[in-house]
């Protein structure tokens, strides 16, 4: 008897061991590669998509500097003519109706002082529209942080012995009535 046929055998065992080792290495090494790629292109894709955010923010940023600006020349312009006229009645109206001018004069001031407050208020409501959505613009372009997983908390051990409620027993529907009716 040679008993060599016993080490044979173990050797080709774990050779297919090894074999089968090496191929499921192999298979989770693929695997990780396909992970690995897939994460590369969610990551291009995020930046590209990230890009085009803050370059739609700016450009509307700067359609809203531009209308500021178209409303802020429009209402000054209004507002020189307002004036204007208000001089050209102020000159027309003289001797004897010094009084009237001057009220026409108050009257212009007051409307003028109307308009610039309008003005004021659209041109401070939509610098605070464009500010607003550039800057949500912005903060939905901004890498979002990534978030811890949930944890589940474990229970603690219940204390032995019998789980009982406390109920009081009482007679009657509520009224003070008698009978057999109990109500628990």
């Amino acid at each position: 008897m040679c008993g060599g046929g016993g080490r044979d055998k173990a050797r080709r065992d774990a050779e297919r061991q090894q074999r089968e080792a090496d191929k499921q290495a192999r298979e989770r090494q693929a695997e990780l590669d396909r992970i690995a790629d897939e994460r590369k292109k969610i990551v291009a894709q995020q930046e590209q998509t990230l890009s085009q955010m803050q370059t739609d923010a700016d450009a509307i940023l700067a359609s809203n500097m531009a209308t500021v600006k178209d409303l802020e020349d429009k209402q000054a312009t209004r507002i020189q003519g307002i004036r204007d006229q208000a001089a050209a009645d102020v000159s027309r109206i003289s001797g004897d109706a010094t009084n009237r001018a001057n009220a026409i004069r108050d009257a212009a001031d007051r409307e003028a002082a109307g308009i610039a407050d309008k003005a004021s208020k659209t041109v401070a409501a939509t610098k605070l529209a464009g500010g607003a959505a550039s800057s949500s613009l912005r903060a939905m372009a901004e890498k979002q942080p990534k978030v811890n997983a949930a944890q589940q908390t474990q229970r603690g051990a219940r204390a032995g012995g019998s789980r009982t409620t406390q109920a009081q027993v009482q007679r009657g529907s509520g009224s003070r009535g008698r009978g057999p009716n109990l109500s628990i």
